[in-house]
């Protein structure tokens, strides 16, 4: 079976060059050694095996036959891997015998070489939500090289960065860290998507930081500046999930590949925010205000703002969080979503602050005050919604102004047979049943357009 078998081929006829490399179940994932003489193939059934490139002969390694992972260093002549005994072991290749081998009292998730095949940092962590820690060791002495980098969660991939001063981990499914790898001391805050962390990866120069994951707005990349962890650029929004994302080799763009079968090239410099040029063009269009060439302020004529308004609306559209916005921004402020990264629109907003706020337990003692705070949240939003008030009105103690509250709202909901209905619901539960009546007879003599009906009283 094709599935079952990895082999060599040369890039340039399209021939094989080596044999064939023969697994017993499918072969899920194949690499090259960085000098290129060796290939590590991953199959189906967790096993791992070791070939010569040149040839397609097997490299025995009895250290890899109970192995959940591993990895070959930089220059080629280590092989480092693991199993679930947790113990790291480092092979020398060449010769087929264990160099040195690294006991922890966690599972090891991953390991990964220093640049210069020195080092090898190792991640731990026994289940998703308990604690985890990161350690580097030398090769050499078989000694561990910083403290301990501990993490709330375990530890799931990590990296050197190119010059092996700063190590990157992945921590649980949410968050990305930066260690300084000679104090074991943790660089800036993490760096954090709302759902979860896909991969993360250095520039080939080590000065960004690339994640891929999941955030309440879609699946996105960001960059950060891997001396800080502070946000550079991004997020950018794709449509499905990132199956993988590589720099190019001077970092100026970044190759993207998505689930849906899609590639995509972008540019590290423009497609992951606002350039200047945008953000000028945004503050013109929106404050009607531009700089001339004397540098004063100089306010634009109600033509050339409409104008401005105009070509900064019909530039928007790409996935940018700038473009985002700026849809954002013009949409309708009734049917919008409540910002230009959340996901859900300003009446699913109200329905659900209002729903929330009448139907909390009334034992509960707290419950006023936390009704209130989501109903006072969705007046900021949508000050003129007709059922806010009415909301309120159910907390308020003063008599005349919840018949106000009352009076009001059942003028409002004339127009619509929805809150027309919702507010009889409402009325009823608070046993103002005449009130409840007159909101019903609305609903039922509203027609399908939602025409106003005449209150009789």
């Amino acid at each position: 079976d094709d599935a079952f078998v990895a082999r060599v081929w040369d890039s340039r006829d399209g021939k094989p060059v080596s044999a064939e490399m023969v697994h017993t179940a499918s072969v899920e994932a194949a690499s090259f050694s960085p000098d290129g003489h060796w290939v590590l193939t991953r199959s189906a059934d967790h096993v791992i095996r070791l070939w010569d490139a040149r040839t397609g002969d097997p490299v025995r390694s009895k250290n890899l036959e109970k192995s959940n992972f591993a990895q070959i260093s930089p220059d080629g002549r280590l092989l480092a891997s693991a199993g679930d005994d947790n113990v790291l072991r480092v092979t020398e290749i060449s010769q087929g015998k264990l160099l040195t081998q690294f006991e922890l009292d966690q599972d090891i998730n991953a390991a990964a070489f220093s640049p210069d095949s020195r080092w090898i940092a190792t991640a731990g962590g026994d289940l998703p939500f308990e604690p985890g820690t990161a350690q580097i060791w030398d090769i050499q002495t078989g000694k561990q090289v910083t403290k301990h980098m501990l993490h709330d969660e375990w530890v799931k991939s990590l990296e050197f960065s190119p010059d092996a001063r700063i190590l990157l981990t992945q921590s649980g499914s949410r968050t990305a860290h930066l260690w300084d790898t000679h104090t074991g001391a943790e660089i800036g805050k993490p760096m954090r998507h709302e759902l979860g962390i896909e991969f993360v990866r250095f520039s080939p120069d080590g000065k960004w930081v690339l994640t891929s994951g999941s955030d309440r707005i879609g699946e996105d990349i960001r960059l950060w500046d891997a001396r800080t962890g502070t946000g550079l650029a991004g997020p950018i929004v794709f449509d499905d999930s990132v199956e993988d994302a590589q720099f190019s080799a001077d970092g100026q763009r970044l190759a993207v590949s998505g689930w849906d079968g899609t590639a995509r090239v972008l540019s590290t410099r423009t497609d992951l925010g606002a350039d200047p040029a945008q953000l000028s063009r945004a503050v013109r269009a929106l404050s009607g205000v531009e700089i001339d060439t004397d540098g004063q302020l100089h306010e634009l004529s109600s033509d050339e703002r409409a104008q401005a308004r105009n070509e900064l609306r019909a530039s928007a559209t790409g996935r940018t969080p700038f473009d985002l916005a700026v849809r954002w921004y013009f949409a309708d402020p009734a049917t919008r979503t409540i910002a230009p990264l959340a996901d859900q629109s300003v009446p699913a907003f109200i329905d659900s602050a209002i729903d929330s706020a009448l139907s909390m337990d009334n034992d509960d003692e707290d419950h006023p005050r936390r009704a209130r705070d989501w109903l006072d949240d969705a007046y900021r939003v949508d000050p003129g919604h007709p059922l806010i008030l009415l909301a309120l009105a159910v907390f308020e103690e003063h008599p005349e102004t919840v018949r106000l509250w009352r009076e009001l709202t059942l003028q409002r909901v004339a127009t619509d047979s929805r809150l027309a209905s919702w507010t009889a619901e409402i009325l009823q539960s608070a046993s103002d049943v005449e009130n409840a009546h007159r909101a019903a007879e609305f609903a039922r003599r509203l027609d399908s357009q939602g025409a106003p009906v005449e209150d009789t009283h």
